[in-house]
C-alpha cells in the first residue's frame, strides 16, 4: 500500500520517467535494506556464526574491489569491531546509491571505483523494484480467484 501511495503521489505531480523508481527504491533501501546492513545487531539480524561469514566475505570483497588492507580481528556479535562497521557501512552506501540512482562523485572519491559496480546492476534493481511494486498487484488478482 504505502509503495502504490508514492507512486500514486509521484504521477500527480508530473515527475519524469523513471521518478517511481527512484522514490520507492530510494524508501526501501533507505527505510529497510541499509539499517539492516549497517546496523544488522541493532536489529537483532546477526548470530555469531552469521556474522563471522558476514564479516569474511566483506573482508574479501574490500581486499580484492578496493584494495584495502584488512585487520581480521575477533567480531563480537553485540558490537562488530570498526573495520567490519566500517564495511558494512560501505556496502550500505553502495546499495543506497543504486537506489537513488546516483553514481560517486566529488564529494566520496574514493569509492568512485565502485561506480561500474553500480551501473551494472541497475537494470538488475528495476527488475526487483517492478516485482516489488506489483506485489500488491499479484495478490489482488490471486484474492479474485479464492
Amino acid at each position: 500500500m504505502t509503495f502504490e501511495y508514492l507512486i500514486e503521489t509521484i504521477k500527480r505531480f508530473g515527475a519524469g520517467s523513471g521518478a517511481e523508481r527512484t522514490v520507492v527504491g530510494s524508501f526501501f533501501f533507505l527505510r529497510f535494506v541499509t539499517p539492516a546492513i549497517a546496523v544488522p545487531h541493532t536489529r537483532g539480524l546477526l548470530s555469531r556464526t552469521l556474522l563471522f561469514a558476514l564479516h569474511d566475505i566483506l573482508v574479501l570483497l574490500l581486499v580484492f574491489i578496493l584494495d584495502i588492507g584488512i585487520d581480521s580481528r575477533h567480531v563480537d556479535v553485540e558490537a562488530p569491531s570498526a573495520m567490519t562497521t566500517k564495511t558494512l557501512m560501505l556496502v550500505a552506501k553502495v546499495l543506497q546509491n543504486l537506489a537513488n540512482n546516483v553514481s560517486f562523485g566529488n564529494k566520496e572519491e574514493n569509492l568512485s571505483d565502485l561506480n561500474p559496480l553500480i551501473a551494472a546492476n541497475r537494470d538488475a534493481l528495476v527488475a526487483f523494484l517492478k516485482q516489488l511494486t506489483a506485489v500488491r498487484e499479484t495478490a489482488l488478482s490471486l484474492s479474485l480467484f479464492c
